[in-house]
């Protein structure tokens, strides 16, 4: 009787490990993902989010398999593991969305909005009136085109392909294929606001042409309008093309998680 109790306890005891280790994956994860980890969910949806992906999950994990820790150390080190994983996966995918704010902050310094500042409530950092408005362009793109199940999905999958004690964190495996999506996301981002950029630098040389011409017409006291103008103008009918690329970035970031599961696997 004794020995089928300690069996029991010794059990459970292994489930509540794993339930924990799968719970701290989960929450690290969400802090810097886009939308579900947004500032402008409630805490505790967050943390209710958390929860439930967490019991999703645990259901399809094979407990057999995992190698549990014998002693409290141990454990420690597989949790920190576990929250140093989830915030890489979680930060690669939050990469989503920060190449609209390049191109919203590149559009704004040269258009002159870089001084107007506003609060992201997707982010919840402050940015510039064209980087927020990308954004929230791109985010209805990446709820639509169901980017955000296909985001879910892969949280789940990772444990599959990332299983909980198999985790190696080796900076020589992970840091290149980081370095790549960051060069990426900068030249992502600059492409993005290229064609405004464009516009915005002819727009300037014109304006210094006519102030060449007719040095008594104080031509930039409306260069100002006519930048603002102009780059709304062009954003709105470049809005098309630069949602094919975002939605093309989105394939790839999410590419590079499966190449960064690999490399941690």
């Amino acid at each position: 009787m004794t020995d089928s109790l300690t069996a029991i306890t010794s059990l459970y005891a292994g489930q509540f490990q794993i339930g924990i280790l799968v719970l701290v994956r989960i929450s690290a994860m969400l802090v810097p993902m886009p939308v579900l980890g947004s500032q402008s969910l409630p805490f505790q949806v967050r943390v209710g989010l958390a929860l439930a992906l967490t019991m999703i999950v645990f259901p399809t994990i094979p407990q057999s398999a995992v190698q549990l820790p014998r002693g409290t150390p141990e454990f420690f080190v597989m949790v920190g593991r576990e929250v140093v994983t989830g915030l890489l996966i979680g930060w690669t995918f939050g990469l989503v969305f920060q190449v609209v704010e390049i191109a919203g902050a590149l559009i704004d310094s040269q258009a002159g909005y870089a001084m107007v500042e506003l609060f992201d409530p997707i982010t919840g950092q402050t940015s510039h009136l064209f980087g927020q408005f990308l954004v929230a362009v791109a985010s209805v793109s990446f709820m639509v085109s169901g980017a955000m199940g296909r985001m879910v999905t892969t949280i789940a999958d990772s444990f599959v392909a990332l299983p909980l004690d198999s985790t190696t964190l080796r900076s020589e495996r992970i840091v290149p294929v980081l370095q790549h999506i960051i060069e990426v996301a900068f030249i992502t981002g600059v492409q993005l606001a290229g064609p405004v950029l464009m516009a915005l630098l002819m727009v300037t040389v014109v304006m210094a042409v006519v102030s060449r011409i007719m040095p008594a017409m104080n031509a930039w006291m409306l260069a100002m309008p006519i930048q603002i103008a102009v780059a709304c103008g062009v954003t709105a009918a470049g809005l098309p093309w630069m949602m094919h690329v975002f939605g093309s970035w989105e394939t790839q970031v999410f590419h590079t998680v499966d190449s960064l599961l690999s490399a941690m696997g």
